[in-house]
């Protein structure tokens, strides 16, 4: 046995390596952290009383730049906002915690004065007394994927050149969403709100928004507004702009009123809209209404598909179908070309002095098997206006 044990450490002795304990003696100088800082793990300020004590008018306020979170939800107070951000280049992020508010509160996120560059965040902002977010006095703000319902006033805004994405506005006392000049609206929906569903100011973008349920626009352009790739479905007007706006790729259907509406100079383009008591696609002056397909306007309570009011609008290439009256122009000097209209009341109604493609009544043709057949469409004027 005892001759055993010993071949054993000696062979552990020649295979084991080396173990060494470290230098006993280390360099000069003080000894370096190895560890990171809480602030280093995470750099960003919580909210709360101790690093943003509030004041009379706000349960908290930030004063400083930086970059700041909530650490659980927050329930309101009356006659105070939630949160007041009293600086420049702030960003809250609402780490998805709900702020709720109670009745008499003020606005759940507030910006105090004109503040540029501030961004909110990723939570939901529910039953303040006033306003949910309000970015509305600086430039550049952001607003990202946060849901305002029930709020009071306005439920999303920002000031000029800003951005709101991926938000939701539900039922909020005033319009959902709103930004200023040059700002964009993107990806974003409003739904029952008391005011318009989306509004957008000049020369800004509205895209790939959906708006329903709204006693006034569902979404709303303004002067060279964009909207473009949007819906709107049971609000009084569909989607609308101002002169020189441009609505495109967009759908407007079962309204209250008019589908898609537009002011002088406006684009019109390759939009459908559809089941309007009043008039599924309106313009006024120097619109360019092209390719849009428009279906049961006004079914007898007097609405067309397409109506004209006023001169100098170029109308080419729409489909218009089932309504009281196809395409309706009120005014001259208006070029009407390479529509077709079916089923409605009076497919064209167009006053004296427009330039008009001649209006054809197509022919039905026979049946057709294979690669050959049919009538033809009745001319071979590449600019008539066809009736079927």
């Amino acid at each position: 046995m005892v001759i055993r044990i010993a071949c054993v450490v000696s062979v552990l002795a020649v295979c084991s390596p080396a173990v060494s304990a470290g230098d006993l003696a280390p360099p000069a100088g003080p000894v370096a952290p190895t560890m990171k800082t809480l602030d280093e793990v995470e750099p960003r300020i919580p909210i709360n009383a101790t690093n943003t004590p509030g004041n009379f008018n706000s349960l908290f306020r930030i004063t400083a730049p930086g970059s700041y979170y909530l650490t659980s939800n927050v329930v309101g107070v009356a006659n105070r906002h939630g949160i007041s951000i009293a600086s420049d280049n702030v960003t809250i992020d609402l780490m998805g915690f709900e702020m709720l508010g109670v009745p008499g509160s003020d606005s759940a996120i507030d910006s105090d004065g004109n503040r540029q560059n501030l961004k909110v965040c990723n939570g939901s902002v529910v039953s303040w007394g006033f306003d949910g977010v309000d970015l509305g006095f600086g430039e550049g703000c952001v607003i990202e994927s946060v849901r305002a319902e029930l709020n009071s006033a306005v439920g999303l805004s920002v000031g000029d050149a800003g951005l709101i994405r991926g938000c939701s506005a539900i039922a909020n006392g005033s319009t959902g969403i709103t930004a200023g000049n040059s700002s964009v609206i993107v990806d974003c929906s409003a739904s029952a709100n008391d005011g318009n569903g989306i509004s957008g100011a000049s020369y800004g973008a509205i895209v790939r928004c959906t708006a329903e349920l709204h006693d006034f626009s569902g979404i709303q352009g303004s002067t060279g507004t964009l909207i473009t790739q949007c819906s709107a479905r049971a609000n009084a007007t569909g989607i609308s702009v101002s002169s020189g706006g441009s609505i495109i790729g967009c759908t407007a259907a079962f309204g209250q009123g008019t589908g898609i509406s537009g002011g002088s100079g406006c684009i019109i383009q390759g939009n459908t809209s559809y089941a309007h008591p009043g008039d599924c696609i309106r313009v006024s002056q120097d619109a360019y209404v092209v390719g849009n397909i428009c279906s049961v306007a006004g079914n007898g309570s007097d609405g067309a598909a397409i109506h004209v009011t006023f001169q100098g609008c170029h109308i080419e290439g729409n489909v218009v179908l089932d309504s009281d009256r196809g395409i309706d122009v009120d005014n001259s000097l208006n070029l009407i070309i390479k529509n077709t209209a079916r089923g409605n009341s009076t497919n064209y109604d167009i006053v004296a002095g427009n330039r008009v493609g001649m209006v054809v009544s197509a022919p039905a043709s026979g049946a057709i098997l294979g690669s050959s057949g049919g009538a033809g469409v009745g001319t071979t004027d590449p600019w008539a206006n066809l009736s079927y």
